[in-house]
């Protein structure tokens, strides 16, 4: 017998496929669609950082002082910013979380600092000055 094609021959292992109705496909696009616009509206733009950060940000570029890191010359970070999911506009509005940058400052740790395995150590001892200069300022 002649092939014809599209057809299939006693000799093939493929099966056939089978036709997904288009109002099933239809469907399944207008879930999808539903799912991203659901998932759409609960992101939101935080275009404005709200007037608290901004205090917190302010307090945060002062930096700890002698009491708080009595051993460094220049106590004040380099940079403060926000960073995360705020700063590219893809919060979600079920969170109020803030992710905030503090650059350590210039020539607070040394290469000295790095070669003996210090670095960890100084950057936490920052941290716990950062943590105790807020909490002194009330903005914890």
């Amino acid at each position: 017998s002649p092939h014809v094609p599209g057809s299939m021959s006693k000799h093939s292992k493929k099966p056939k496929r089978a036709q997904v109705p288009d109002a099933d496909l239809q469907e399944d696009k207008d879930l999808l669609q539903l799912q991203v616009e659901e998932l759409l509206s609960e992101i939101r733009s935080p275009l404005a950082i709200p007037s608290a950060l901004e205090g917190l940000l302010a307090c945060l570029r002062e930096g700890p002082g002698p009491a708080e890191l009595p051993q460094a010359s220049d106590r004040r970070p380099q940079d403060v910013s926000v960073g995360g999911s705020h700063r590219t506009s893809t919060a979600s509005s079920r969170t109020d979380a803030v992710d905030v940058l503090v650059t350590l400052p210039k020539g607070y740790v040394s290469l000295r600092d790095i070669r003996q395995h210090n670095y960890l150590t100084r950057r936490n001892l920052y941290a716990h000055a950062v943590h105790t200069h807020l909490s002194a300022q009330g903005t914890d």
